[in-house]
């Protein structure tokens, strides 16, 4: 039976996380009086086209090596889901009615230790595991 899974899931979170960034970009557009639909805070809204930019490009990059073959799917799957998360917790402020005052709450503190937890975790493991085997072997 044939697996289900992306044959490369790093470069399709990354490419989807990019093209989200780019639907953002016509958010950040059209917003005029720092509002566009659920959308109230546009430097938020700028704040997560960046870090989707960003997460993506990392994970496009990551997913060119021969290394990323051999990653651990244990720590593969959760380093890609941190990485939207990280970007995403951006739009959790763009479309609060509070903006910033939204990261003091304790359960979106919890997901950002949680987000940061998981992406120290996984580049901690990737750097050990690339400088033992070598990114291109």
């Amino acid at each position: 039976m044939a697996s289900r899974l992306p044959k490369n899931p790093l470069l399709i979170s990354g490419i989807s996380e990019i093209t989200l960034a780019v639907y953002l970009g016509w958010v950040i557009a059209g917003m005029n009086g720092n509002r566009l639909g659920p959308f109230k805070h546009r430097t938020l809204v700028l704040k997560g086209h960046i870090d989707y930019i960003m997460m993506g490009t990392i994970q496009i990059a990551l997913s060119a090596t021969a290394f990323s073959k051999r990653i651990d799917p244990r720590i593969l799957w959760p380093f890609m889901g941190a990485c939207w998360l990280n970007a995403s917790l951006f739009l959790v402020g763009a479309v609060a009615e509070k903006g910033r005052e939204i990261y003091s709450h304790p359960v979106v503190e919890k997901v950002t230790l949680l987000s940061f937890t998981v992406k120290t975790v996984s580049w901690t493991y990737m750097m050990v595991k690339a400088v033992q085997e070598g990114f291109a072997e």
